[in-house]
C-alpha cells in the first residue's frame, strides 16, 4: 500500500476543471518565465522542468538502491538546502510538471534575492549543442560579476510594510556591481519598513551558505550549471528561508574529469565573505541595551504566542475530526443519492413506455436528476480535495517512516559492526588467555628449574667449602714440610762446619791429634741436645729441655 501511495503521489494529476482562482495565487516572478509555473494554494508549486532537473529531484527524494549520490543527497535533505519534492504532475494538457515546495508560501509581504552561482552558467556540452547560446551566456557572464567573482544577482523584489513594491530588478542585473551587493542585502534585511536589519535572518543565511560550502567541498560528486541561491525574508512575519534552486544542468563530475566543482565554490565563498563583513559592520554599530522589563514583555509575548498556537492546534484537530465525520456523512449521502438516481433512471423509461406520467412530473424528475448530478459533481470535487490532503498527510508520514527506517538501518549496521568488533575482540581475548596460560606454565617450569639449580648450587658450595678446607690443610702441611727441610739443611750445614773444624785440627802442626780420643760430633752430648731442642721447637712437643 505504501508503494501504491508513493506512485500515486509521484504521478499526481491536477484536474483541469478545478477553477483557476483556486489553483493559483498571485506572485511576482523575478526569474524564469511565469508560464512555467503554477502556484497552488496548499503551499506548493508546479514547475516545467528539464529532464536533468527531474532526474536530480528523483535521485534526491526517490533514489535507487545503487545510486552513488545517497550520502550527499541525505546531506542536502537533512540541512533543508533544496525544496521538498512531491513527484511529477500533469494538468489537463500534456505538459509535465515537477511538484515542489513553494519557498515563499505563508510569508506576508515577502522580499527576496535570486543569485545565480558560477563563473559560467551554461552546460559544458552547450558549445557543441548550441554555439550561439554558449556565446551569449559567456558575454552575459563577462558583463556581470559572474566571471570575476563567481555569482551575480539576477532578480530581487523589495516591499514596504504595506506590501507595495519599492524595488524590483529582473533582467537588469547588468548594472549591479560587486560594491552594490552589500547594499542589496542590507535592503533585503531592512525590508517591510524595518527600523534595523534582521540579524537573525542574516545569521541564518550565513549558516546556510557555510552548509552549502561544506556540501561542495566534502560531499558533492556532481557539477551544477545555471543553479541559483534564493534568499527570502518577511520582516512582517519575521519569517525567512534559503534554498538552492534551478537544477537544469546537473551531471556527475566524472564526465568533466574533475573531483570538485571549482565553478560553483568561488561564488559561495565570495557571497559568504560579503555577508560576514556585513554582519561585522552591524556589530560595530551601537546596540540598544535591552531592559529587564523589555525582556519580560518579550517572554510574556512568546508564552502568549505558544498558548495561542496550542489552542489553534486543538481547534485544527477538532476541525479535522469534524471534517472526517462530514466526509463520512457526505459519502453516505452520495451513495444514497446515487441509488435514488439509479432508481429514477429505471423509472423514466417505464413512464415513457406506459405514458401515464404527466409532463410536469417528468420535468421535476429531470430537474431533480440534474440537481443530484450537480451535487454529486461538487461532492466529488470536495472529496478529491480531501483525498489530496489525505495523500499529502500520508506522503509526509511515508517520508517520516522512511527516515525512521533509514535511521534504524544505520543503527542495525552500527550494531552489526560492533558485533563483528566484539567477536574479533573475543577471539583476541581467547588467544591472549591461552598465551597467558602458556606463559604461566613456562613460569612454573622456570621456578622448578630455579629450585633445582639452587639445590645444585648449595651442593656445589658445600663441596667448595670442603675443598677449601682440604686445600688449607694441604697448604699447612706443605708449610710444615718446608720447615722440616729447612732444619735438616741447617743441621747438615752445622755438621759440615764441625767436620771442617775436626779436619783442620788434625792438620794443625801445633796440636797433636789423638785418634783414639776423637769422637764424632754427632755423638757428642752437645749435638744431641741441640738436635732435641730443634725437634722440640719444630713440633712443639715441649717448651724447654733441661740438660
Amino acid at each position: 500500500q505504501a508503494l501504491i501511495m508513493e506512485e500515486e503521489t509521484k504521478n499526481l494529476e491536477v484536474e483541469s476543471d478545478v477553477p483557476q482562482e483556486e489553483q493559483e495565487e498571485e506572485v511576482i516572478m523575478v526569474g524564469g518565465h511565469v508560464d512555467n509555473f503554477i502556484f497552488m494554494k496548499d503551499g506548493t508549486v508546479l514547475k516545467v522542468p528539464g529532464k536533468q532537473e527531474i532526474d536530480f529531484y528523483e535521485d534526491c527524494f526517490f533514489p535507487k538502491k545503487d545510486s552513488p549520490h545517497i550520502e550527499e543527497n541525505n546531506y542536502l535533505k537533512e540541512n533543508k538546502l533544496i525544496p521538498n519534492y512531491y513527484g511529477t504532475a500533469q494538468t489537463g494538457g500534456k505538459t509535465r510538471y515537477i511538484h515542489i515546495e513553494n519557498i515563499i508560501a505563508g510569508m506576508s509581504n515577502v522580499c527576496f534575492i535570486d543569485s545565480k552561482i558560477g563563473k559560467t552558467t551554461c552546460s559544458p556540452t552547450l558549445q557543441d549543442e548550441d554555439p550561439e547560446k554558449k556565446k551569449s551566456d559567456d558575454e552575459r557572464c563577462e558583463k556581470t560579476t559572474s566571471l570575476e567573482h563567481g555569482f551575480r544577482i539576477t532578480g530581487q523584489v523589495f516591499k514596504d510594510e504595506n506590501g507595495n513594491v519599492t524595488e524590483k530588478a529582473h533582467r537588469g542585473y547588468f548594472d549591479i556591481t560587486l560594491e552594490d551587493v552589500p547594499t542589496k542585502f542590507h535592503s533585503l534585511l531592512t525590508c517591510n519598513g524595518a527600523s534595523k536589519p534582521n540579524r537573525e535572518a542574516l545569521t541564518f543565511f550565513i549558516t546556510k551558505l557555510n552548509q552549502v560550502l561544506t556540501y561542495f567541498k566534502e560531499y558533492n560528486k556532481r557539477y551544477f550549471r545555471g543553479s541559483s541561491l534564493f534568499f527570502a525574508l518577511s520582516n512582517t512575519d519575521n519569517l525567512f528561508d534559503f534554498k538552492m534552486i534551478d537544477f537544469a544542468y546537473v551531471r556527475p563530475l566524472e564526465e568533466i574529469g574533475k573531483t570538485e566543482d571549482d565553478n560553483y565554490i568561488p561564488g559561495i565563498e565570495n557571497l559568504l565573505k560579503i555577508l560576514t563583513e556585513l554582519s561585522k559592520s552591524y556589530d560595530e554599530e551601537p546596540q540598544e541595551d535591552l531592559k529587564i522589563e523589555d525582556l519580560k514583555e518579550k517572554q510574556e509575548e512568546v508564552e502568549e504566542t505558544n498558548k495561542r498556537l496550542e489552542k489553534e492546534n486543538e481547534q485544527l484537530k477538532q476541525e479535522n475530526d469534524v471534517l472526517k465525520d462530514e466526509l463520512d456523512a457526505r459519502s453516505f449521502e452520495i451513495r444514497r443519492l446515487q441509488k435514488k438516481v439509479d432508481d429514477l433512471e429505471q423509472e423514466l423509461p417505464l413512464s415513457d413506455s406506459i405514458g401515464y406520467e404527466s409532463p410536469q412530473k417528468m420535468a421535476r424528475q429531470r430537474d431533480a436528476m440534474r440537481e443530484l448530478a450537480e451535487r454529486k459533481k461538487q461532492e466529488n470535487m470536495h472529496l478529491d480535495r480531501l483525498l489530496y490532503e489525505e495523500r499529502e498527510k500520508n506522503l509526509k508520514l511515508t517520508r517520516e517512516k522512511r527516515k525512521v527506517e533509514s535511521d534504524l538501518f544505520k543503527v542495525e549496521m552500527r550494531l552489526t559492526k560492533l558485533e563483528g568488533e566484539a567477536g574479533t575482540s573475543l577471539n583476541r581475548y581467547e588467544a591472549l588467555f591461552d598465551e597467558n596460560l602458556n606463559l604461566k606454565n613456562e613460569l612454573k617450569a622456570l621456578k622448578d628449574h630455579t629450585t633445582v639449580l639452587r639445590s645444585q648450587n648449595l651442593t656445589y658450595q658445600r663441596e667448595l667449602d670442603r675443598v677449601a678446607r682440604d686445600s688449607y690443610s694441604i697448604r699447612k702441611s706443605l708449610e710444615n714440610s718446608d720447615r722440616v727441610s729447612y732444619l735438616k739443611k741447617a743441621h747438615e750445614r752445622e755438621y759440615d762446619k764441625s767436620l771442617e773444624r775436626v779436619i783442620s785440627a788434625k792438620k794443625s802442626p801445633t796440636k797433636s791429634f789423638n785418634s783414639s780420643s776423637y769422637r764424632s760430633p754427632y755423638r757428642s752430648p752437645k749435638y744431641q741436645l741441640t738436635l732435641l731442642k730443634l725437634k722440640a721447637k719444630d713440633f712443639k712437643l715441649f717448651s724447654s729441655i733441661t740438660y
